[in-house]
């Protein structure tokens, strides 16, 4: 009885490592697509040229069975093209990015993905087919590049969606610039702040604020004079060395 456990145990163990490295691939046009788990991911094949396959009908893509199982979609960079109903009815993902080589999306590519809230579009341009969002009533935000916004708004297609198109947000550290190309700004890491204030002789209060970049390692110092924060500290050629910012 006690090896027959043992035996038992063995079984399922094998089987849970099985099915943890269990995977399906199918090809698609010029493209991989491959199931691993709950992650369904989407290449350029080596020699294809990245063009999904359109599908007449949701049974006709070789991952139909598995789309509602589906929690994370992944579609790599190469990838230029989403075929027509490719992930319609994954209703098990949330938000979808979409890489800068992506320039089309296809007929009812995302349609009736009923819990989907955030689609970021990293390209410039992007053609977008009828229905490709169609029954998503839980899709609040499209972000767009940055310099973009207005463009996607006056879209084709996309002008269908101007109340939730939005500038994508900045990533800690980047810089922005604004239109006018007077202003630029950026969101610090808030990692490793230390804060020293000194009393002053007419009793107001200097602050001081030292911040640690956790990757870099690196610390400098900020002051804040009226309502913004300078540097303390550092030379100009110092300052610049912090940021790279460019005017294009």
């Amino acid at each position: 009885m006690i090896k027959f456990k043992k035996l038992t145990i063995a079984l399922l163990a094998l089987l849970s490592i099985s099915a943890t490295a269990w995977a399906q691939t199918w090809t698609s046009g010029g493209c991989n697509v491959k199931l691993e788990g709950t992650t369904l991911t989407v290449s350029k094949s080596a020699s294809g040229n990245g063009r999904m396959a359109d599908y007449n009908y949701y049974y006709d893509r070789g991952w139909n069975d598995n789309a509602s199982s589906v929690k994370n979609l992944v579609i790599e960079e190469g990838v230029v093209y989403l075929g027509k109903n490719a992930f319609g009815k994954f209703t098990g993902i949330t938000e979808v990015n979409i890489p800068s080589s992506v320039t089309g999306i296809g007929v009812g590519t995302f349609q009736q993905c009923w819990a989907l809230k955030t689609v970021t579009i990293k390209a410039a341009s992007c053609t977008l087919g009828n229905d490709a969002f169609f029954d998503n009533e839980e899709m609040t935000q499209i972000y767009v590049p940055r310099d973009k916004v207005t463009d996607y708004k006056n879209a084709d297609g996309w002008s269908a969606y101007q109340g939730i198109i939005l500038a994508a947000p900045a990533a800690p550290g980047e810089v922005v610039i604004n239109d006018a190309k007077t202003e630029a700004t950026f969101k610090m890491p808030q990692n490793d702040v230390t804060v020293t204030y000194a009393l002053k002789r007419d009793m107001a209060v200097e602050m001081a604020v030292t911040v640690k970049d956790a990757e870099q390692n690196s610390r400098f110092r900020v002051q804040k004079q009226g309502n913004v924060f300078v540097p303390v500290g550092l030379n100009m050629q110092q300052v610049l060395a912090l940021f790279n910012v460019h005017d294009d």
